[in-house]
């Protein structure tokens, strides 16, 4: 791989807005190189016949991270990686986005980011949580070759962004960071500064902050005093007393671990109800594609091709053509069965008879209603 410097002497890209949220004019967020993978971790390992345990290097090829760029531009930007959806957003792990303006520079994919969660921003301050990675879909070609000097065995093709997130360590590289010089405005916050930047907003207006943060150190002073007390007099029980204390430990223990089983079976369930959503909102797609077909179909022999979006709009743009006078108002329901009966005698070119079978299909409609 080849040496990165970056110069850190240019003006900073860090800011922070009026209500602490940081701003990342430009950073890189994915990299054109070669990356290793395991069989198991590569979409459709099994039907492209990969060895689970076998590492495979892949290559994140330059054309294919230009052409993707735009599908990086207003995503979730996440704090791990969870596969993100409209059915099931993980609003937990959301800490911000990405911005709109992607671009490839031959090597590296940019982006600006938004941070608005504050344990992610003293992540990214500390450097604790500074490397990104992004994730998305992709098609694996596997023809292999070379990249730089180095083989690789497949190349990632046809790339759309799901999520961008700030881990401890990127696949990409220590390179592919949240990019800054020194960061301007706000600064790192020690645990004091961290509950002074939750209380100040609540101060009266002749408060005295610095007062109030010697206020808040005193109160975490007095909560580890507390706990050395605790842990003496826990040395002075009685063995009846420490045993009973055990008791009460395993039993919240096993209340811990039963809450755990029903959060599991909770997020169980969540995940069962949106496979049902989605089954169902895929099932309704398909009905309304056959049902358009099927409209198509019906239609074309009277009046030709139509180019509408939905089997209703197909009946009733027939029906006007047809010199339907109730072509709009009709109900959905009835639009199939009133134009089957209005383009029987539009067949023989009869206007009259046509206008006439039309109120006739339209009344014998609403009175088997």
């Amino acid at each position: 791989m080849k040496d990165v410097k970056f110069a850190f002497d240019k003006a900073s890209v860090r800011t922070y807005d009026a209500d602490g949220k940081l701003h990342v004019e430009l950073t890189p967020i994915s990299k054109a190189n070669i990356c290793v993978y395991y069989g198991k971790e590569i979409p459709c390992w099994e039907e492209l016949g990969l060895i689970p345990d076998k590492a495979y290097r892949l290559l994140r090829d330059p054309e294919e991270l230009r052409k993707a760029a735009s599908s990086f531009n207003n995503q979730p930007l996440l704090n791990t990686h969870i596969a993100v959806s409209v059915l099931a957003p993980p609003k937990e792990a959301i800490i911000g986005s990405t911005g709109e303006s992607a671009e490839f520079d031959g090597t590296y994919l940019k982006n600006s980011l938004v941070i608005w969660d504050v344990n992610s921003i003293i992540g990214v301050e500390n450097k604790q949580q500074r490397e990104i990675s992004s994730s998305y879909r992709y098609r694996l070609d596997m023809t292999p070759g070379e990249y730089e000097g180095e083989p690789y065995d497949g190349v990632m093709r046809d790339i759309v962004c799901n999520h961008v997130a700030i881990v401890p360590s990127g696949r990409a590289g220590p390179d592919v960071f949240v990019y800054d010089s020194l960061p301007t405005g706000l600064k790192l916050m020690s645990k004091i500064q961290k509950l002074m930047a939750l209380f100040k907003p609540h101060l009266a207006n002749d408060a005295d902050p610095e007062e109030m943060e010697k206020k808040v150190g005193e109160i975490i002073k007095d909560e580890d005093d507390d706990g050395k007390k605790n842990k003496v007099a826990e040395d002075e029980l009685t063995e009846e007393e420490k045993k009973k204390l055990a008791e009460d430990e395993e039993q919240a223990e096993k209340d811990k671990l039963a809450k755990d089983e029903d959060d599991k079976n909770e997020k169980e369930k969540m995940a069962n109800d949106s496979k049902l959503a989605m089954d169902s909102a895929i099932k309704g797609v398909e009905q309304r594609f056959a049902a358009l077909r099927q409209a198509e179909r019906d239609v074309r022999p009277v009046v030709g091709e139509l180019a509408c979006d939905t089997a209703e709009e197909v009946y009733r743009t027939a029906l006007k053509q047809m010199g339907c006078a109730d072509h709009a108002s009709l109900p959905s329901a009835a639009l199939q069965s009133v134009f089957k009966a209005y383009s029987r005698p539009a067949m023989a070119n009869d206007s009259t008879s046509i206008n006439h079978s039309s109120r006739e299909a339209v009344k014998a409609y609403f009175e088997g209603k």
